[in-house]
C-alpha cells in the first residue's frame, strides 16, 4: 500500500497554507514478520516514494491519495524478502527557475531487477498529483512513469525503469537547490564507505555515521560535475564542535537572505552567501543528541 513507515524529506509550500511533501516510506520486513530466516537490515528493506500535504503549514499532514493511490515512484518489482535494501527513497526537491518544473533527485541503493542502483531524477509540473512524475530516461527525457508492481502489467518493467545519473553511488541527496551565483543545480550529498550503517533509526543503533558531505552541480539536473568535498571527519570540524560529534547527516544548503529577497518560502534559489545546514549526532541523547549546525559556504 505504500505506506508503511513514512518520514517528510523534499517539501513545497504554496502561498495559501498548503505544503506538498514527499516521503520516505520505508518497509521494514522484520516489523511485518515478513523477513527471511536470520537476516537483518540490510536485508528485509524496500523503499518508495509517496505523497502527503497539509493545509494548515505543516501542522498536521494526511496522504494527498488514499494509498496506494499516494504512491510517486516505486521500483517495478514486488517486495523481496531476501534482496538487500533497494527502491526510490531519501528525495529533494527544487522548482526550477529556468523552466518552472520541480525536480526530485532520490536514491536506489541496490540494483534490482532491470534497475541499477544509484541517484536518478525524475520531475514533474503538477506537485499535488502523485502519478504526475516523470522517470529519466535513457534518451534524456523525462518520460519514465512510476507504477505499483502489485498492478502493472506483467511484462513491463523496462517502462519504468530509471536512468542513473553521473554522481556516486553511495551517496544519499539530502540537498537540491539552484545557485545564481553558478547559473546551475546544485546538490549536496551524505556519503558512506559503507551505506548500511547510514541511519541508526532504521536498524536499532547500529553503525556509525561519520560520513562525507560532497556537492556537484549541473546545468540541467542530467549531466553532473565531479563531486567537491565540503568536510568529511571530525578532523575537518572545529575542535569544539568536533568532540561533540560522532555522526554527521543530512546537508542541505540555504540561503536566508536569498529567500527573504525572492519571497520564496522553499529556499529554493542560493545566492552568494549560502549556508550548509546539517545534523550532529552525539555521544548520548541526554548530553550531546542531535544538533543542527550551520556552516557558511563560499562557491567559487
Amino acid at each position: 500500500m505504500f505506506a508503511a513507515d513514512e518520514f517528510l524529506d523534499g517539501t513545497h509550500a504554496l502561498d495559501n497554507g498548503t505544503v506538498y511533501a514527499l516521503l520516505d516510506t520505508e518497509y521494514v520486513g522484520q516489523r511485518y514478520n515478513n523477513c527471511a530466516k536470520n537476516l537483518t537490515y540490510p536485508y528485509c528493506y524496500q523503499l518508495s516514494i509517496s505523497l502527503a500535504v497539509s493545509h494548515d503549514w505543516g501542522l498536521t499532514w494526511k496522504h494527498a491519495l488514499p494509498p496506494p493511490h499516494n504512491l510517486v515512484a516505486t521500483v517495478p518489482y514486488v517486495y523481496n524478502m531476501s534482496h538487500i535494501s533497494y527502491g526510490w527513497g531519501a528525495p529533494s526537491i527544487v522548482e526550477s527557475p529556468t523552466d518552472g518544473y520541480i525536480y526530485m533527485i532520490m536514491w536506489n541503493k541496490h540494483d534490482i531487477g532491470l534497475q541499477k542502483g544509484g541517484l536518478s531524477v525524475a520531475r514533474t509540473a503538477h506537485i499535488n498529483e502523485p502519478a504526475s512524475w516523470r522517470g529519466l530516461d535513457k534518451s534524456g527525457e523525462f518520460t519514465v512513469s512510476y507504477v505499483s508492481p502489485y498492478t502493472m502489467t506483467p511484462g513491463t518493467e523496462s517502462d519504468h525503469v530509471s536512468e542513473i545519473v553521473n554522481l556516486p553511488h553511495n551517496c544519499a541527496p539530502h540537498g537540491l537547490t539552484y545557485s545564481t551565483k553558478l547559473g546551475k543545480f546544485v546538490v549536496s550529498l551524505c556519503c558512506y564507505d559503507s551505506w548500511q550503517t547510514e541511519n541508526p533509526r532504521l536498524h536499532d543503533g547500529g553503525g556509525s555515521s561519520m560520513a562525507t558531505f560532497l556537492f556537484a552541480t549541473s546545468p540541467d539536473m542530467i549531466t553532473w560535475s565531479e563531486t567537491t568535498r565540503f568536510f568529511n571527519t571530525t578532523s575537518d570540524l572545529p575542535a569544539n564542535i568536533s568532540a561533540m560529534v560522532t555522526g554527521k547527516m543530512y546537508p542541505s544548503l540555504f540561503d536566508p537572505k536569498e529567500a527573504a529577497a525572492r519571497g520564496d518560502r522553499n529556499f529554493g534559489v542560493i545566492g552568494a552567501e549560502p549556508w550548509l545546514y546539517w545534523v550532529s549526532i552525539g555521544h548520548s541523547p541526554y548530553s550531546d543528541g542531535r544538533h543542527l549546525w550551520a556552516t557558511p559556504v563560499d562557491f567559487e
